[in-house]
């Protein structure tokens, strides 16, 4: 299955803000990305997870998310400027693992690999993400269906506005959940599989954004 797992991360300025018992939002006259690329950009996860395997116990760890700039390119005729996404542990940096590259196109956030450009064109990609949501409901994002609710996120003992997407399955025992705080980027992800007994669960703690 595809996705930007990122798996996503937390400390910005916030542009606007409620009351205090308020979640803080957007500024509604100009949507923000769910998922903001940048060169440096940094989002620190929790991640906890369990295999499902015999006498397995949960694995706490911390990594973070980071964009490197890798240079314009042409999609469909049309400039972009790629990124490379990288995982990296959060307490051994020298640990890190390359995840192909990225770029905004229309409402959409799409992957590529190096074999897929070529001179200076970008000849196949996969749609992965949505930049903005408007409203809840149902959406696809390529072959993927997910509903939308509004929902918050608490980071760093501030109440956040954030999107809650959920996947929807045909699978009774799978279950895929992840929240985007506008402007902000990734800030949770769930992933069970009843199945095999795994769990893997993120929470954004910390982020940078340049």
């Amino acid at each position: 299955m595809k996705q930007l797992t990122l798996f996503l991360l937390l400390t910005l300025f916030v542009i606007s803000c409620g009351d205090d018992n308020d979640p803080i939002s957007p500024n509604n006259n100009t949507p923000e990305s769910l998922f903001p690329m940048a060169d440096g950009n940094k989002w620190y996860m929790d991640l906890l997870q369990n295999s499902g395997g015999e006498d397995e116990e949960d694995r706490i760890s911390q990594y973070y998310i980071t964009f490197k700039y890798k240079g314009e390119s042409n999609y469909e005729s049309n400039p972009v400027k790629l990124y490379t996404l990288y995982f990296v542990n959060a307490v051994d940096t020298t640990e890190s693992f390359e995840r192909d590259h990225f770029f905004e196109y229309q409402d959409y956030i799409y992957s590529t690999y190096d074999d897929a450009i070529a001179e200076g064109s970008i000849t196949k990609a996969s749609k992965i993400f949505i930049k903005n949501i408007e409203k809840e409901g149902v959406i696809y994002i390529d072959d993927d269906k997910y509903n939308v609710q509004k929902d918050s996120y608490t980071l760093d003992g501030k109440e956040y506005f954030a999107w809650e997407l959920r996947r929807i399955s045909d699978d009774p025992g799978y279950t895929f959940i992840e929240k985007y705080i506008p402007g902000i980027g990734i800030a949770y992800r769930y992933i069970e599989d009843k199945t095999y007994g795994s769990v893997r669960e993120e929470s954004l703690y910390k982020y940078e954004l340049h």
